[in-house]
């Protein structure tokens, strides 16, 4: 279990991979929070888009210090996994978020 300090820079460390800032105002990404459970992570909602079935993402590092990222749908208080994705470098977290949303990270 990690503390709330290193689950927070486990959670900023990962936004910071996805684009930082720049990940958020071209996303909508919002309501962030850090998970404090196994190594850490961080999970955020995304806004809903035309033609887009995903809602929230949840990236965890694993022990192998790669990330498992979830792609789900939060509606009428269910959540559905949509797809889930294992031992994800950190390089290639904004293609997958790409490619799962069809959102852009940057400019």
């Amino acid at each position: 279990m990690l503390s709330t300090e290193e689950a927070k820079q486990v959670a900023s460390t990962i936004l910071h991979q996805l684009g930082g800032r720049r990940f958020i105002a071209m996303t909508g990404a919002r309501d962030f929070i850090a998970i404090n459970d196994g190594r850490g992570g961080m999970h955020c909602r995304i806004p809903k888009m035309t033609g887009v079935k995903v809602n929230t993402v949840k990236i965890t590092l694993n022990e192998m210090d790669y990330y498992d990222v979830s792609f789900g749908r939060l509606y009428a208080g269910k959540h559905t996994v949509i797809s889930e994705h294992s031992d994800i470098c950190f390089d290639e977290l904004q293609t997958l978020f790409r490619r799962e949303t069809g959102l852009a990270t940057l400019l």
